[in-house]
């Protein structure tokens, strides 16, 4: 006779002001809030966990993002497999380095206009445990847009230039490339 709850739920909220004070960045800060759904059901040796969050984030915005994972026992074989979206926005260096120094002659410069990344991740794979032995292999694939980077920009191709020099030599915080991930792990 299985025990086991068929279902197991938890949710909840966030509220987080992040803040910073520099000399270097200056004096900025950042709300985030987000309600949340997670579960798990058991349906015999089927496990299928999901949640599904709903941010609002002063830098980007609302997103939702869903996650959805399956595992299944048969004797020591798990088959498993999972998807879920998610986001990064900037930090207070991406956005905001060297905002607060009256003159940069070259470095990192942050820029505020940074779109969040966002990604959706794929992933399928198996572990088989024989006694003290466990082996794994997992198939993945991962798309993630508005990669930021700092890149090597001249002075006139950065909007916010007053406390930069003509002849310096920066590197400017930017959404730079679209970059998709595949790969296949394993493990003993």
């Amino acid at each position: 006779k299985n025990n086991q709850k068929k279902l197991d739920y938890v949710y909840g909220f966030l509220l987080e002001n992040k803040k910073i004070i520099s000399n270097d960045r200056g004096n900025h800060s950042n709300n985030h809030g987000a309600i949340f759904v997670s579960g798990v059901y058991h349906l015999n040796k089927l496990h299928i966990n999901g949640s599904l969050r709903y941010v609002n984030d002063q830098n980007y915005g609302n997103e939702l993002l869903p996650q959805l994972n399956f595992s299944y026992q048969y004797n020591n074989i798990t088959l498993r497999s999972g998807a879920g979206k998610a986001i990064r926005s900037a930090d207070f260096t991406e956005r905001y380095n060297n905002y607060n120094k009256p003159i940069v002659k070259g470095g990192s410069i942050g820029n505020p206009d940074l779109e969040a990344e966002k990604s959706w991740s794929y992933e399928i794979g198996a572990d088989l445990k024989l006694n003290d032995f466990k082996f794994s292999t997992t198939a993945f694939y991962r798309n993630q847009t508005a990669l930021i980077d700092f890149v090597n920009t001249p002075y006139n191709e950065i909007p916010r230039n007053q406390n930069l020099i003509p002849t310096g030599s920066y590197n400017y915080a930017k959404n730079i490339k679209t970059v998709n991930t595949r790969g296949i792990e394993l493990e003993a």
